[in-house]
């Protein structure tokens, strides 16, 4: 997974409550048999497909 164009994220807290906070402008996933682009992906989006892509929601 690549995320491109990680703006500032939408929260002010102060480090390391703002290290949860997943955003980006687009986020490039390449699977076995096919890729996706997600433009402008909300945090809550970004979090749940890093925490499965990484084998953490089981």
């Amino acid at each position: 997974m690549e995320l491109i164009d990680t703006p500032r994220c939408a929260t002010d807290a102060p480090a390391p409550e703002a290290l949860s906070v997943a955003c980006a402008a687009s986020c490039h996933v390449e699977f076995h048999y096919g890729k996706m682009m997600l433009e402008n992906p909300s945090p809550e989006l970004l979090t749940v497909l890093i925490r499965e892509l990484t084998g953490r929601g089981r």
